[in-house]
């Protein structure tokens, strides 16, 4: 095989390759001028097939394709600079242009003024809707004068084309609209999206509680600056890893448990445990967790919770409660009876009475051994 003929390949798949990459980015919003590319090398192979298939029928109205050819060229060599309306015109001019000419040129030749309606699509598609109108009425002149000035133009066909033009240009405009309304939606929305995260952001990173999102399984997906603090681990030394790795095994199974319950309760859950430090020390935590419900994946699929150290208040209410304990047993060996009255207040705010709360057992037998329905709540009096 001669290397012109590889070259000549290479060419081809060359080109190929970049026509399947770029239209790839069609839906693209945001790259125009890849979008320009894509349809000029779709117009581009348009008439390398086209022309040699209709060869005998177009020799006569040939003028038109090269034109044409000539705005394609001149687009994708101006498609490579910064201005979108610069590389846009000579394929705009072309297709408005072209038509007009090779009317004039080739009165008996082929009809091409429906071709004029591509300047409108590509000047909705790339410039302001001002431009778009400019374009319609343009063309719609156009028309108009080769009426005027050309007997032997049709004036059934000339007609037509005016109705042609103005449906297309009322669409293009009208579609160009929605789109400038949906993406200006798609703005606003994308705005909300990025002041609500950046707002979550700072919140949890400036909480002195520690917000973590955890799957259901309790794989860490965030896990808030405040664990460093509180638990001496890293945000990173946490995420991707259980939840059940930091609790006290006696912990474990009961809050697997309650998470595994919440998607069949109210979905919000406040629970306690202790979590090891990094030290290997324990603290107590209380956590607040609910169900995030997204739309991307199954129904409910993560857990966000916020956690705060209660270790302070677990130690008092452990110390209470020992207290207490001391308290009743020293109380129960003890001869002395002893109650534990709540006072009765009159409208005045004086004391009246008082009423039975509790009661040990010299108390009771003091009462010739009452059962505690009869004692609690009695009133003293």
């Amino acid at each position: 095989m001669s290397p012109h003929v590889d070259s000549l390949q290479g060419r081809i798949r060359s080109i190929w390759r970049w026509m399947r990459q770029s239209s790839d980015m069609l839906l693209d919003d945001e790259d125009q001028r890849r979008l320009l590319r894509t349809l000029l090398m779709l117009f581009f192979g348009i008439l390398l097939v086209t022309i040699p298939i209709f060869y005998g029928a177009m020799l006569s109205g040939l003028l038109l394709p090269v034109i044409i050819f000539v705005g394609i060229l001149s687009s994708y060599a101006l498609s490579q600079a910064r201005s979108i309306t610069l590389a846009v015109l000579p394929l705009i001019i072309a297709f408005g242009v072209g038509p007009f000419i090779q009317s004039v040129v080739l009165p008996d030749g082929p009809d091409m003024l429906p071709f004029t309606a591509v300047s409108i699509l590509l000047s909705s598609l790339f410039l302001r809707d001002r431009f778009t109108v400019f374009i319609a009425l343009a063309i719609v002149l156009g028309t108009a004068l080769l009426l005027i000035l050309m007997p032997s133009f049709d004036l059934q066909t000339g007609l037509a084309m005016l109705v042609f033009v103005a449906i297309i240009a009322t669409l293009s405009l009208i579609t160009n609209s929605i789109r400038r309304i949906n993406r200006q939606r798609l703005a606003e929305h994308t705005r909300q999206l990025a002041e609500k995260e950046l707002n979550y952001r700072l919140l949890a990173e400036n909480s002195t509680d520690v917000i973590t999102r955890h799957t259901f399984a309790g794989e860490y997906l965030y896990v808030s600056p405040a664990s460093q603090r509180l638990l001496g681990y890293k945000p990173d030394e946490m995420i991707g890893r259980s939840l059940y790795d930091f609790l006290h095994p006696d912990d474990v199974t009961p809050t697997r448990e309650s998470y595994n319950n919440m998607a069949m309760t109210s979905g919000v859950l406040t629970q306690s445990y202790r979590v090891r430090r990094k030290d290997d020390s324990y603290v107590w935590f209380e956590s607040t967790s609910r169900i995030v419900v997204t739309s991307t994946r199954s129904p409910a699929h993560e857990i966000t919770s916020v956690s705060r150290d209660i270790t302070g208040r677990k130690l008092i209410e452990n110390a209470l409660r020992d207290s207490e304990a001391l308290f009743r047993a020293a109380a129960e060996g003890s001869l002395d009876a002893f109650y534990l009255l709540r006072s009765q207040r009159d409208a005045e705010g004086k004391i009246v009475d008082f009423i039975i709360t509790d009661v040990i057992s010299a108390g009771k037998r003091l009462l010739g051994n009452l059962p505690n329905r009869y004692i609690m709540g009695g009133r003293l009096t």
